[in-house]
């Protein structure tokens, strides 16, 4: 498949649905769980790290993260089906969304000639390049759920409305 990527219009309009299915599943769930699920959804905004999710070890931790606990598996599945059933886009969109996701979680082109990477080792040496990113993107679509939590809710989300 060709490297496409979504516009920043495009991505606008993922961001706005994306929200919107955020606000749309939470509000199905009664107040306790609720509160739960929005304490997972901050400390995935401010305590995990986007970037190392695609490399084989973040993923392992992004497993347990979304797969021990049955109310936040519950959760991520419903946002998935919630935001991909109300984009209603094509398989060449939802690819360009994983090429952006990808791009902004790798910091090593996987085009570029080795060598010409600046990023010190040993932590250059953690990081996913764009291909590598994008097949765990692509391979996991329930990761691109929890990079876009990362990306679209911000830690003030939940405190504008009193919660």
């Amino acid at each position: 498949m060709n490297k496409t990527f979504l516009s920043a219009d495009e991505m606008n309009l993922v961001r706005s649905v994306f929200v919107e299915s955020v606000a749309h599943v939470l509000g199905n769930y009664e107040e306790t769980a609720k509160q739960h699920l929005i304490a997972f959804v901050l400390s995935l905004v401010a305590k995990e790290k986007s970037y190392t999710m695609v490399t084989p070890s973040g993923l392992d931790r992004a497993i347990k993260l979304a797969w021990s606990e049955e109310g936040t598996r519950d959760f991520l599945l419903k946002l998935s089906f919630t935001f991909f059933a109300r984009m209603g886009q094509t398989d060449e969109f939802v690819h360009g969304l994983a090429h952006n996701l990808a791009r902004g979680c790798s910091f090593v082109d996987s085009t570029v000639k080795s060598g010409w990477n600046a990023v010190p080792s040993p932590a250059g040496d953690r990081l996913a390049d764009s291909e590598s990113a994008l097949n765990i993107i692509t391979a996991n679509r329930w990761l691109m759920i929890v990079l876009m939590i990362q990306l679209f809710i911000g830690l003030d989300a939940f405190k504008a409305k009193g919660k």
